[in-house]
């Protein structure tokens, strides 16, 4: 019996201390020498302050099951009711909500955002080819015997001095057409960065025909050592179609500091003998947005007489895009339209 009533006091004492640590009642349970350590209402029994109606059920020696109860430890209380300081095992969060996952602190890397995903912005570009227009130079339908110029322009891209060793016609003697000057690996051609140089590509067919040839152009630039444009024209009888030619095909503004203005010309001809050729449109590719803009010249649509031409005025504002480049187009009652290449740079401050 008294094996009993002490596994019934030491279960009765462990679930009132856990009444006590949940609802705040500092003195249940608490010790006491006699009844005058306890408050109102209470009595010492075992040196514990407890109800008097917990006594019968001690004396009558019931046995409270304890070996399926589990009862944790939540800490230590004071009397003012509130929990002291947790021990170096026991973590407080106060602003975690019912349900919330509460993130796990991970040791400091020593890594800040700005250590992480930043690119080398000190790695060298090298020297770096750029050729335009960058596939074909395309010389249209004119007549037998005529005269057109089209502009190739090499530049360097890079941050390192460009070493050009080759610019020349792919085939040699051409019928039809011709490159101006001719660059050899025995004289190469130095570019520094940012520099541009302008090619002469010349066509002028001897007779009726189709005509094929390409340009090639070869320099030091580890990532694109060698570049081929295909050149085409063709040359008819001019009596039997209209004939319109742009000169020169390519206009290059050279290089410009940001805001600065230059104008140059470009001139469309009616190479026919015996048409009329309609003027429908001239049009800028890029739109509005485009650094380059059709200053004056005659308002489209207008008719153009055999062996008559046109001025235009085109102006390039140099802007915050390092090498703008774009096409006018002179559109009508044609086969082929001619295109002019515009090409221009902005300086770097």
């Amino acid at each position: 019996m008294k094996k009993t009533n002490a596994k019934a006091l030491v279960a009765l004492v462990a679930l009132l201390a856990l009444m006590a640590t949940l609802y705040g009642c500092s003195e249940i349970a608490s010790g006491c020498r006699d009844d005058g350590d306890c408050r109102t209402g209470r009595v010492c029994s075992a040196q514990l302050c407890i109800d008097p109606a917990d006594l019968p059920l001690l004396d009558a020696g019931h046995e409270i099951p304890s070996d399926d109860a589990t009862i944790t430890d939540l800490g230590a209380h004071t009397d003012s009711g509130e929990p002291d300081a947790p021990g170096p095992d026991i973590a407080i969060i106060d602003d975690a909500s019912p349900g919330q996952d509460v993130p796990s602190v991970e040791p400091d890397s020593g890594v800040g955002p700005a250590d992480i995903g930043e690119p080398d912005v000190s790695t060298p570009l090298g020297p770096r080819l750029r050729v335009l227009p960058a596939v074909e130079i395309l010389f249209g339908r004119i007549p037998v015997n005529h005269k057109v110029k089209a502009d190739l322009l090499v530049e360097n891209i890079g941050d390192q001095v460009l070493s050009v060793t080759h610019v020349d016609l792919g085939v040699r003697p051409s019928q039809g057409f011709d490159l101006l000057p001719v660059i050899t690996s025995a004289n190469p051609l130095r570019l520094q960065p940012g520099e541009l140089k302008a090619f002469e590509v010349i066509f002028q067919p001897g007779a009726q025909s189709q005509f094929r040839n390409s340009a090639r152009v070869h320099s030091d630039d580890p990532t694109n050592a060698a570049i081929v444009l295909d050149i085409r024209g063709q040359a008819n009888n001019t009596q039997t179609i209209p004939c319109l030619t742009a000169s020169p095909i390519g206009l290059n503004f050279g290089e410009l500091r940001e805001g600065e203005t230059r104008e140059l010309s470009v001139t469309v001809l009616n190479c026919g003998s015996t048409l009329s050729v309609a003027v429908t449109s001239i049009q800028i590719n890029g739109g509005p947005t485009s650094p380059f803009k059709l200053l004056s010249g005659r308002a489209t649509p207008f008719s153009l007489p055999p062996g008559q031409s046109e001025t235009f005025k085109v102006a390039f504002t140099a802007n915050q895009e390092r090498a703008p480049r774009d096409v006018i187009e002179f559109r009508g009652d044609l086969t082929t339209n001619p295109r002019v290449v515009l090409a221009g740079a902005t300086s770097q401050p």
